[in-house]
């Protein structure tokens, strides 16, 4: 698969992950609904951006490494949270989606999840990434030349 086109794939991935939330809040779901998507937020993260996390014993006695776990958990709580007050204040200034079963925004997100892994595979990915970034760069200067 070329490599634009995971791109694109892992872009509708983020945008489903984030939908999760704020459809969650929109139908109605209350506070609660936080912990279970920071919950998927960070298995998320934890497949997306394994570095973020200890990997062997060494690194686990590390309190640096916890320290960057726990920024990434408090961000992750902190997206959520606006995920769903943007959802929240979407419902209470439009219809609120009433008729949604609360296990479709977790599902969601939770397919979010499994498609980011299948189209990006964190590892080994630099060097595409790197192709890529050239091949963009060449084609903007090709435009700035006209």
């Amino acid at each position: 698969m070329a490599i634009r086109t995971r791109l694109t794939l892992l872009i509708l991935a983020g945008v489903m992950l984030y939908a999760g939330p704020f459809l969650a809040a929109w139908s109605g779901q209350n506070w609660r609904a936080v912990p279970v998507f920071t919950l998927l937020f960070l298995l998320y993260m934890a497949l997306m951006r394994p570095s973020l996390w200890p990997r062997n014993a060494a690194e686990a006695r590390d309190p640096g490494k916890w320290r960057v776990v726990a920024g990434v958990a408090m961000t992750q709580a902190v997206l959520v949270y606006l995920c769903m007050l943007a959802g929240w204040l979407a419902a209470t200034f439009r219809f609120p989606l009433t008729d949604m079963h609360p296990a479709l925004p977790v599902g969601m997100s939770a397919l979010a999840i499994a498609l980011g892994r299948a189209v990006w595979m964190p590892e080994g990915q630099t060097e595409e990434l790197k192709q890529l970034l050239d091949e963009t760069r060449r084609d903007r200067d090709e435009d700035d030349r006209k």
